[in-house]
């Protein structure tokens, strides 16, 4: 079986075949879903997570150790800093993003809108490696802490 030139442009210009943002805008309008929350809400619902997870769990085992471990001290303070200062930019890049294509959704939809299938395809499985990793912080964190 051989492929021919023909079927290897079909492929690519498949896989990167984007969808334009009117006709996301429309699909919106019938599936009942509409942006509720407004600047003020994601910034909290950003800065909660961050500080329920982060700080409060594991600040205090990284500052002075925990089981025997010696802890990093003040570097940890930097570390925070640093992290905080890189994570402007993708913010910003997901706040451009957001206001380019006004319709309810995530990383996904704007990926699918600007980059194509397979990009938005891999981006969802990014985000559910994301997820993942921030549910096992969690789970170690509560069987190392949890006291029964």
């Amino acid at each position: 079986m051989s492929i021919n030139n023909q079927q290897i442009r079909t492929f690519f210009s498949n896989i990167f075949k984007t969808v334009k943002p009117e006709k996301l805008r429309e699909e919106a309008e019938g599936n009942g879903f509409n942006k509720t929350l407004n600047a003020f809400d994601l910034i909290i619902l950003g800065i909660s997570a961050i500080i329920g997870c982060g700080i409060f769990v594991m600040i205090g085992p990284a500052v002075c150790g925990s089981h025997g471990n010696v802890g990093a001290g003040p570097s940890v303070i930097l570390s925070i800093i640093l992290a905080a200062s890189a994570c402007i930019c993708p913010a910003l890049c997901y706040a451009e993003f957001a206001s380019m294509i006004p319709v309810s959704g995530s990383v996904y939809t704007y990926t699918y809108a600007t980059m194509g299938e397979f990009a938005a395809w891999l981006m969802g499985w990014i985000l559910m490696l994301e997820y993942a990793i921030g549910d096992i912080t969690i789970a170690v964190f509560i069987s190392v802490n949890a006291r029964f």
